[in-house]
């Protein structure tokens, strides 16, 4: 008895061959902080970049003046309440933070067991917000905010996630 196979669907075509040393870059950048925007296509990113084989060529490339990459995590905090805000804050970037209660001049934030406590008597909430941060950010990485916005990165490409997001200093 001949069996006969049965032919299923057609292969599916490969994926487009890529650069591995390429992939590399764009995987060490994006483990640090920073990633391809949305409305940007991958080989639009590559052929914008001076050297695609450079993963900070690769992080400050430009397509029609603006750059190509954003960070992440990162967040866009709203006017509110003080613990409104942290609870944005910790959400957007992924900070170990499970409550933030304020009682007079105090902020209290709880992360599993631990209490922190945050006099805002005379504070401006961002100046808050940054304080809350910087309590969660390890050493390897960098607190950087240009107005309400926040973002957190590696130390190895804080410099150009500074420049990309367009902020002053690093807090």
């Amino acid at each position: 008895m001949l069996f006969r196979r049965r032919k299923s669907q057609p292969a599916p075509s490969p994926a487009p061959m890529v650069d591995p040393v390429i992939d590399a870059q764009i995987h060490w950048l994006g483990s640090r902080g920073l990633v391809l925007r949305q409305d940007v296509s991958r080989e639009d990113w590559i052929a914008a970049a001076e050297d695609p084989t450079h993963p900070i060529a690769l992080a400050v490339a430009q397509l029609n003046g603006a750059y190509c990459t954003e960070p992440e995590p990162s967040v866009t905090i709203e006017p509110g309440s003080l613990p409104d805000m942290v609870n944005s804050l910790a959400d957007g970037l992924e900070l170990p933070i499970d409550e933030a209660l304020l009682d007079g001049d105090q902020l209290t934030i709880r992360s599993g067991s631990t209490y922190e406590k945050y006099d805002v008597s005379e504070a401006d909430s961002c100046g808050t917000l940054v304080a809350v941060a910087n309590t969660y950010v390890d050493s390897t990485h960098v607190l950087i905010r240009k107005d309400h916005t926040f973002a957190i990165a590696h130390r190895d490409i804080a410099e150009e996630v500074r420049q990309v997001m367009g902020a002053l200093t690093t807090e």
